[in-house]
């Protein structure tokens, strides 16, 4: 799209029509440029061309919704950004069949009529039972998926070589009822103080919602247990930096007017958005790493999205692109 338009509306029909749609004027998003724009080509031109859809005119969540082809072409041109994030490391997935949102569902196992080229391993999960896992391992892969139909991408925080000692941290900041987005990032820059004066390193990302993923890379020294009690007593310490902001409880009630920090998501087998993946929601938006300059000039979230990420990544380049040079030995507090 050449021009955006900034509207307030009441809500949306089931086809995705507005509702007491008040035009409020035009605007554009723009990402800064990092001083490194080089990126190794995942995605070849043979790649691209080899893309087949089944039903490519199907409508995901409503009538006018982006279609099935729409999908695929997004995870195609971002397949450069989103993959050195994602490969070798083990996946979950959202999808959605029929395009619509009751018939979602969550998939961490081999299914019936998965493509040959999706990788798969063996590993016992949180309760210790032997089952099968799903891994991204190359380009053939990974476009395989999005051509099946997947919407969303969800990682564990390790790599499918070193399954045992993960190596990315990652605090949910979930807002609850009343919470503005500006509160959201002005509670992440906060967060971002308290984690460098442990000499730690935090990256941003939105989580394609409401909050906000800030994801901490560190070296791969503990086991899942100690990591999960680390990350737990971590975000105990965050919380209590500011407590009329923060909760660690779970539940709604403890999260009116507070953010809850989920830090959940570091024990073994659970997963997060998957950067760059998109979310099951209209318009498809993406959970986008940014800088966290950008954070703070983003005032929609949700523009970042299936149509207009991959423009503007290919003038902005990827702010995670160095992540794992950062990582840092977590602290025992």
């Amino acid at each position: 799209p050449l021009l955006r338009a900034h509207i307030h509306y009441g809500n949306r029909t089931t086809d995705n029509v507005l509702r007491h749609a008040v035009f409020k004027g035009l605007r554009d998003v723009e990402l800064s440029t990092p001083v490194s724009m080089s990126r190794k080509r995942l995605i070849s031109d043979a790649d691209l061309a080899g893309i087949s859809i089944t039903n490519p005119t199907r409508r995901l969540f409503g009538k006018s919704g982006p279609t099935k082809l729409d999908l695929a072409v997004y995870y195609a041109m971002i397949g450069d950004f989103m993959l050195p994030h994602i490969l070798g490391r083990p996946v979950s997935l959202v999808r959605c069949p029929t395009g619509r949102t009751q018939d979602c569902f969550f998939q961490r196992h081999p299914f019936t009529g998965m493509p040959p080229s999706v990788a798969t391993f063996q590993a016992t999960n949180s309760e210790g039972e032997a089952k099968t896992y799903l891994s991204v391992e190359d380009a053939r892969g990974y476009l395989a998926l999005a051509q099946f139909g997947v919407v969303e991408f969800h990682n564990w925080g390790t790599t499918r070589k070193l399954l045992g000692k993960p190596d990315r941290v990652v605090f949910d900041l979930d807002p609850g009822e009343g919470i503005a987005w500006r509160e959201v990032v002005e509670a992440a820059i906060h967060i971002k103080a308290e984690l460098e004066a442990l000499a730690l390193v935090p990256f941003v990302k939105t989580s394609g919602g409401r909050g906000v993923h800030v994801v901490v890379p560190v070296v791969p020294k503990l086991d899942w247990k100690k990591f999960h009690q680390a990350t737990s007593a971590l975000a105990t310490r965050l919380a209590a930096t500011a407590p009329a902001t923060f909760t660690t409880t779970m539940g709604k009630d403890n999260r009116i007017r507070r953010i809850f920090i989920d830090f959940h998501r570091n024990a073994r087998s659970h997963t997060w958005a998957a950067p760059y993946s998109l979310r099951a929601r209209t318009n498809l938006p993406a959970s986008t790493p940014l800088s966290w300059a950008d954070l703070e000039t983003i005032d929609a979230p949700a523009d970042l999205n299936y149509s207009s990420l991959p423009g503007l990544l290919a003038t902005s380049g990827d702010p995670w692109a160095d992540i794992d040079y950062f990582a840092r030995d977590l602290p025992i507090l």
